[in-house]
């Protein structure tokens, strides 16, 4: 599996907006095929990290880094970056497969 963790920062008084988004990106992607994981958790300072086992660093490649791909079209249809700001992504393939 293909790991990726993201941080998102929601933008002041956003918050309860931010978690409604991402509940529906996060419903989105569990549908997409070569998705085999999605969960999230918020960090102590506010921030929410996104975590997504992707099948094979391939399918994150397809699904992720096409500008023109299925996850810059849920981002842009859910607008989350009204509410939200993107802070950094971890990312690398599982160490116990």
């Amino acid at each position: 599996m293909y790991w990726v963790v993201s941080r998102w920062q929601p933008k002041m008084g956003m918050a309860d907006e931010w978690r409604a988004r991402g509940m529906k990106v996060r419903e989105a992607m569990r549908q997409m095929p070569g998705i085999e994981f999605v969960d999230s958790f918020g960090t102590e300072n506010g921030d929410v990290c996104a975590m997504v086992g992707y099948a094979s660093e391939e399918d994150y490649k397809r699904i992720v880094q096409d500008p023109a791909g299925p996850f810059e079209r849920i981002i842009a249809d859910q607008k989350l970056e009204e509410v939200a700001n993107w802070v950094s992504s971890d990312r690398g393939p599982s160490l116990d497969a």
